[in-house]
């Protein structure tokens, strides 16, 4: 068997790239911002595109 020994402080190149990907990874995950109407836009977005649709039937659904 082979033994390898592993130092108990990391170098700082090695901790500023966990600090940087634990960084990054909270950057990914965080929930995009929107407006407390964001569904009612939503919803009035999409009746006038179902009334549109309607009226003009070669418009996709």
């Amino acid at each position: 068997m082979t033994a390898i020994t592993v130092p108990a402080h990391r170098p700082f190149s090695h901790r500023a790239a966990l600090r940087l990907g634990r960084a990054l990874t909270a950057w990914g995950m965080r929930q995009p911002a929107r407006h407390s109407r964001h569904a009612e836009l939503v919803a009035a977005a999409e009746q006038h595109r179902d009334r549109a649709a309607r009226m003009l039937p070669q418009l996709p659904r």
